[in-house]
């Protein structure tokens, strides 16, 4: 089955950027992929985030996720992000929380 080659759709707030804002989320949402440098140094992390899933361990797992996700700003230079683990995935009508 052929792919489309539609350009992907923006969300609704992408009209109400300026040129800069607009330059900014077209570049962002061209990315497709990042390398990882030093992968290595997340293996512990990843370890220890695959028993935490196993033993359902939501505090270890809130844990090492946020460990996991302040290496990766860390890492890309970027601000460090807030990590919450719920027990149950919430769901409304608009979707799912991932």
């Amino acid at each position: 089955m052929a792919r489309s080659s539609a350009p992907p759709r923006k969300f609704s707030y992408y009209c109400k950027l300026s040129t800069a804002q607009k330059r900014i989320y077209d570049r962002s949402d061209s990315t497709t992929s990042l390398t990882l440098p030093t992968p290595y140094r997340f293996r512990l992390c990843v370890h220890d985030l695959h028993h935490a899933l196993e033993a359902d361990d939501r505090a270890k797992l809130q844990h090492t996720s946020e460990r996991l996700a302040h290496g990766l700003c860390e890492v890309f230079g970027v601000p460090r992000i807030s990590v919450r683990v719920l027990a149950v995935r919430p769901s409304r009508r608009w979707g799912e929380l991932h």
